[in-house]
């Protein structure tokens, strides 16, 4: 049976009557300012207070319907808003299955939230943990990405600012870091944003953000093994929608991988729309774009917000894919959990 990786330890006025146009423009200019600066409407004042350390987390079910476009064979099984009084809640940026009854996401701020699936029964008592290292960024270690081997425990984090993958072993709390030289020249604030390990041991990795003054492909890059250990990667490119960017993938267990997406819709929250997209790694190849399928767009009436978190499970007739949303520990944002099931097609030949 595979092993789960251990506990991770708690250690200007507008002048009057401008045209409606300028005004919506004004609100949309503003609406995104405030999506990108985290600090804005923060919950918890600077300093993480020792109060409110409570590991109650509450799971309130809330309404939702998959858009008309879905495809047969994808629904929505449950959509939760999650809330707590713990400080170090929110601001989850990855998610992983890690074990068949529970799910652990991870903050951007190096922290995690371990706790038992809501569609298994009810769920009060979470796990809330720290991330060894920050990889010299006190405040800000920017976890933006995770994967893990299920049969050995090992997990491995994608850092933005620094462009680092940390691999941390079982009972491991510190972990064994490396900047790929492939890495280097990535965006500060748009590096590693998704990642995952395949089930044969190989590693892809996406940047969040095109290089400056390219025409909007993504730098990619596939490991044919642990990147950590020093594997040399393919470099190639993934170009999605025009206003979308990479925040989350996962592994289907044949071996293609579903690639979440976000966009930045203002004027008005939630601020961001969604979609779902698949691609087959045999369809990867050096310097050209990867391929990809769209499966769902992630619209009204399902409820919106800023996922940036992917995990899949296995079940009887396909997968459940479990994606989880930032809140950007800001008050216009929530965190949201969705279940969808997923009857997946049968994997066609690689295209060459």
């Amino acid at each position: 049976m595979a092993s789960s990786p251990p506990p991770l330890e708690e250690t200007p006025s507008i002048s009057a009557g401008p045209s409606r146009s300028r005004r919506w423009r004004v609100l949309a200019v503003f609406a995104l300012m405030a999506v990108l600066t985290p600090g804005l409407w923060w919950r918890s004042p600077a300093g993480w207070p020792r109060e409110n350390r409570t590991p109650i987390v509450h799971f309130t079910a809330i309404a939702g319907r998959p858009p008309a476009s879905w495809p047969t064979g994808l629904r929505l099984v449950g959509a939760w808003h999650l809330t707590s009084r713990n400080n170090r809640f929110g601001g989850y940026s990855a998610l992983l299955a890690t074990d068949e009854a529970s799910l652990t996401a991870i903050s951007d701020i190096g922290r995690s939230l371990r706790f038992r699936r809501p569609d298994l029964g009810p769920v009060s008592i979470a796990q809330f943990g720290r991330i060894g290292s920050h990889d010299g960024w006190i405040f800000f270690p920017d976890i933006e990405s995770a994967t893990w081997d299920p049969a050995s425990g090992a997990r491995w984090y994608g850092y933005e600012r620094s462009n680092r993958i940390r691999r941390f072993a079982p009972n491991d709390n510190v972990g064994v870091a490396v900047r790929p030289r492939a890495m280097r020249g990535w965006p500060a604030n748009g590096g590693a944003e998704a990642m995952t390990r395949l089930p044969d041991g190989r590693f892809i990795v996406l940047s969040e953000d095109p290089p400056w003054l390219s025409a909007g492909g993504r730098p990619g890059l596939l490991f044919p093994s642990d990147p950590v250990a020093g594997a040399a990667p393919l470099e190639f490119t993934f170009r999605p929608p025009i206003g979308y960017h990479p925040s989350d993938m996962a592994a289907l267990p044949d071996g293609r991988v579903v690639i979440l997406l976000r966009a930045i819709d203002p004027p008005f929250p939630p601020f961001f729309k969604s979609m779902l997209l698949v691609a087959d790694p045999a369809d990867i190849a050096a310097g050209r774009d990867w391929p990809w399928r769209k499966l769902a767009a992630l619209d009204s009436p399902l409820p919106r917000d800023n996922y940036e978190g992917l995990a899949i499970t296995p079940d009887a007739q396909g997968v459940t894919l479990w994606l989880i949303s930032d809140d950007n520990f800001t008050h216009v944002q929530r965190t949201l959990l969705l279940e969808l099931h997923w009857d997946v097609p049968p994997r066609k030949a690689a295209a060459r």
